[in-house]
């Protein structure tokens, strides 16, 4: 496994034991416990967060059989510009096809006995030139957009639903959630997970970390406003204020088509994007 594969490992497996140990204190951290219902869920959300990592691990280590026939060096070559084009705004036949076109020019140069660096000195600039034949930056970075939007949604459905499993007496259509994580939701979806995309490209295998760190800091940006800000009105006012993000069927109803639609609008305007480059 490559040093960036490493990384991606880690990250994932610090993030899974993140969210167990959050899982078990809101359990366990009441004088109630988590009753049946808590429990299955906690189990439910233990399972998931190991599967995770095992499907992390598969991904980074499982390769194909044209894939096995680099060497090192050239792997390493190839798995940059892999993730770099995987990640970025093309339509997904047109990254297949380039990943395999790179796949072969490597496999090509590996049996004529070339360097490495002699077929593409920088992995990175590669890619990008590669990606900006097709596309013009600005224009696939208005995409990033939409993948936002749909993350934010996934978000906030994920989110409520699990704040309505906490306490199910209370209607799914009433259940409230702090104004501060709606704040950071967006803050991920719009920022933190695009900044990953971007610093990963930018072969810095510690922006896997990113998410768990950004998590991490908005725990102690709150806690620490909560014990040193709380007597500025505008402070206390935002942490303490609760909105509830899915009022009705109609807007339960406009997350859930969000994300199809907004995929969907994604890839016909990458294809246009492309056509016109």
């Amino acid at each position: 496994m490559t040093k960036r594969g490493k990384m991606a490992l880690i990250s994932s497996a610090l993030l899974a034991l993140v969210v167990i140990a959050s899982s078990l204190f809101w359990a366990y951290g009441t004088k109630d416990g988590p009753g049946s219902e808590g429990t299955i869920l906690i189990a439910a959300i233990v399972l998931v967060s190991i599967a995770s990592v095992v499907i992390v691990y598969v991904l980074k280590t499982r390769k194909r059989t044209d894939e096995k026939l680099l060497g090192g060096p050239f792997y390493e070559k190839y798995e940059q510009v892999k993730e770099i084009i995987a990640g970025s705004q093309l339509t997904g036949r047109l990254k297949a096809d380039l990943v395999d076109e790179v796949l072969d020019m490597l496999i090509t140069a590996q049996r004529a006995g070339r360097a490495p660096e002699d077929v593409m000195a920088d992995a990175k600039d590669f890619a990008e030139d590669v990606i900006g034949s097709f596309a013009r930056p600005s224009r696939l970075a208005l995409l990033g957009l939409f993948d936002g939007a749909a993350a934010f949604s996934l978000f906030v459905l994920s989110i409520t639903f699990l704040n309505w499993l906490e306490d199910a007496k209370v209607g799914f259509f009433l259940t409230k959630m702090d104004l501060s994580m709606m704040v950071f939701v967006a803050f991920v979806s719009f920022l933190l997970i695009p900044a990953t995309k971007l610093l990963a490209r930018a072969k810095l295998p510690w922006a896997y970390l990113l998410p768990l760190a950004g998590g991490a800091l908005f725990v102690l940006a709150m806690e620490a406003s909560r014990r040193y800000l709380y007597d500025v009105d505008a402070i206390r006012a935002f942490i303490e204020r609760e909105v509830v993000p899915i009022p009705s069927i109609v807007a339960l109803a406009c997350y859930v088509a969000a994300v199809p639609l907004l995929m969907a609008v994604k890839m016909v305007l990458g294809r246009r994007f492309i056509n016109r480059a």
